[in-house]
């Protein structure tokens, strides 16, 4: 049996060059409604307990490839998941609802002349 190297997935993630590997890159999937928070963790670093890192959702356009290279290099993966962690939830409210917590008010138009 021939020692072919690890796979490496280069990424740049905001403007910085990182190497996903079996080491820090797991896929998440989760079953049924839950499925909104599957997502791909890339491990940057450990704190006293946690690892940090980075999300990628499955609504970002990197998602699919990035889910098929993860498969075909049997990178970690945790399937058909039924509970989600809180974690995961707070990382998934930031990605969809910080543009909202920015807005100033609610537009005129949308109030009905209620507001």
């Amino acid at each position: 049996m021939e020692n072919s190297p690890e796979p490496i997935i280069e990424l740049n993630l905001n403007g910085e060059r990182f190497e996903a590997t079996r080491d820090n890159t797991t896929l998440f999937q989760f079953f049924g409604r839950l499925a909104i928070y599957n997502h791909i963790f890339l491990e940057m670093g450990e704190d006293e307990t946690q690892p940090y890192g980075a999300y990628i959702f499955s609504d970002h356009p990197t998602y699919p490839n990035l889910e098929e290279l993860i498969v075909a290099h049997e990178f970690p993966q945790h399937l058909a998941l039924r509970e989600v962690g809180q974690c995961d939830v707070d990382a998934w409210e930031r990605h969809n609802f910080d543009d909202l917590k920015a807005a100033d008010g609610v537009p005129e138009e949308w109030t009905n002349g209620t507001a």
